[in-house]
C-alpha cells in the first residue's frame, strides 16, 4: 500500500510524518489549490483526505471517478452523505469516512453511550457540551461534537437541546467535554487530544483496512470488525 495526501495542511503534514515513520510510502501530495481532473492513481494507492468543508466533495467526486480507496477526515459535508454513498456505489469505489480518527475518542464516545443510557433514568440531571478546537478549523460544531449530541440524543429521545459552547483558540488539537448537571452534584466526560498524532495514526489504521474493501463505511465499521 502507498499512501497519496490530498489536503496538505496540518493534518496532511502529520499523515505524511506517520507513515514514513511506519515504513509507508507517501506516492503524491496534492493541496487545496491542485487540480485532482488531472491526477492519477495506482491500484495499489490509497487517498487520505483532510481538507475543507467547501473542497471535500468535489474531491471525493474527483477521486471516486478515478476508482481510488479514500479516506476521509474532513469533516463539515455530513449533508451531502447520502449523495456521496450512492456515488460510491455507483463508481465500485471505496470511501471510509470519520469525524475523528482518534481511538481514545472511539472509547470516549462509547463511555458517553452507557452514561447517557443510565442517566436517562435520571431526569434531574441537565446536559450541556463544550470543545475547543485550533482556530483554522472551519466547521462549528465540530464534527466530534456532533456525533458526541448524535449519542446522546440516541440514548435519551426525549432530549431536544443540547447547549453546546464552541471555542476556536490558538492551535489547540481538540478538547470535547459533556457536562451532566444536577442540583446535588455533576458528572464530566472529557476527552482532550495531546497532539494530532493519534488522528493521524487512526487514518492510516484504516487506509489499510480499506485496501481490499468495496463500499461506503464509516469508521465505526473499522471499529466494529477490529474489535469483533
Amino acid at each position: 500500500m502507498k499512501i497519496a495526501i490530498v489536503g496538505y495542511g496540518k493534518m496532511g503534514h502529520e499523515v505524511e510524518t506517520c507513515a514514513k515513520e511506519a515504513g509507508i510510502a507517501v506516492s503524491q501530495v496534492f493541496d487545496l489549490s491542485d487540480d485532482l481532473k488531472q491526477a492519477s492513481f495506482s491500484k495499489d494507492e490509497v487517498v487520505i483526505e483532510f481538507t475543507t468543508p467547501e473542497s471535500c466533495v468535489k474531491n471525493l467526486e474527483n477521486l471516486l471517478s478515478k476508482r481510488v480507496a479514500v479516506v476521509c477526515g474532513t469533516t463539515g459535508w455530513y449533508d451531502q452523505i447520502p449523495y456521496i454513498r450512492d456515488l460510491t456505489h455507483k463508481h465500485s469505489g471505496s470511501v471510509l469516512y470519520a469525524s475523528n480518527f482518534s481511538i481514545g475518542v472511539h472509547l470516549f464516545w462509547q463511555t458517553l453511550h452507557y452514561l447517557s443510557t443510565k442517566i436517562e433514568k435520571y431526569p434531574s440531571y441537565d446536559i450541556h457540551m463544550k470543545e475547543v478546537h485550533h482556530i483554522q478549523k472551519k466547521d462549528k460544531p465540530s464534527g466530534t461534537a456532533r456525533t458526541s449530541m448524535e449519542i446522546i440524543r440516541n440514548a435519551n429521545p426525549h432530549i431536544k437541546n443540547i447547549p453546546i459552547e464552541c471555542y476556536r483558540e490558538g492551535d489547540a488539537f481538540g478538547d470535547h467535554h459533556v457536562f451532566f448537571e444536577s442540583s446535588v452534584d455533576s458528572l464530566e466526560l472529557t476527552h482532550k487530544a495531546k497532539s494530532r498524532q493519534g488522528f493521524a495514526m487512526g487514518a492510516i489504521e484504516c487506509a489499510k483496512w480499506l485496501t481490499h474493501k468495496k463500499g461506503f463505511f464509516s469508521i465505526d465499521d473499522y471499529i466494529k470488525e477490529k474489535l469483533s
